[in-house]
């Protein structure tokens, strides 16, 4: 059976639940204002349909800002960004989601991965260190005292020469 290292140790706990703060607040909500700022922008480059009143228009844009709260800020700018330059009509919210739903699953994937590293890591051993020539010298020859009780010898025959060396 093959031994396989720990992915992570007991000090990669802090940096990792650091990194995982980042990208959280990497997907924290964008405030209302710079909601509202990025899709008055938006709107803006748009034409506004005759059949609209002023009321009308209004309620929609406070949906369209309520429907989009769960965006980041810079996420929401990348999706207005997008839609100007790829939609002839005012996006609705699914269309602004979509332009920009990789990014946010990335984010959220990377956010799961490293909160699950940081639990991992507070529960690992620490790091170990590597093995001294000394240490190795000791377990090679416990491992050869056990063998000697064990009935086992531990001489072995250069199969090249007829001369007997004697085993760790």
């Amino acid at each position: 059976m093959a031994f396989y290292p720990p992915a992570v140790a007991r000090e990669d706990a802090a940096p990792l639940a650091a990194a995982a703060r980042a990208y959280a607040t990497a997907l924290a909500p964008a405030e209302e204002g710079v909601r509202v700022r990025l899709l008055t922008m938006l709107a803006l480059r748009f034409p506004v349909a005759a059949s609209l009143s002023d009321a009308e228009a209004a309620a929609r844009m406070n949906l369209l800002i309520d429907d989009l709260a769960h965006l980041p800020a810079d996420l929401l700018d990348l999706a207005c960004r997008r839609a100007a330059l790829s939609s002839r009509f005012m996006p609705t919210a699914a269309e602004l989601i979509g332009q920009v739903r990789e990014e946010m699953g990335e984010r959220q994937r990377r956010l799961y991965r490293l909160d699950r590293l940081a639990r991992e890591a507070g529960r690992a051993a620490p790091r170990s260190r590597p093995i001294t020539d000394n240490e190795r010298a000791k377990v090679a020859a416990g491992l050869a005292k056990l063998a000697r009780r064990l009935g086992r010898s531990t001489t072995r025959r250069n199969p090249q020469s007829n001369k007997t060396k004697t085993g760790d």
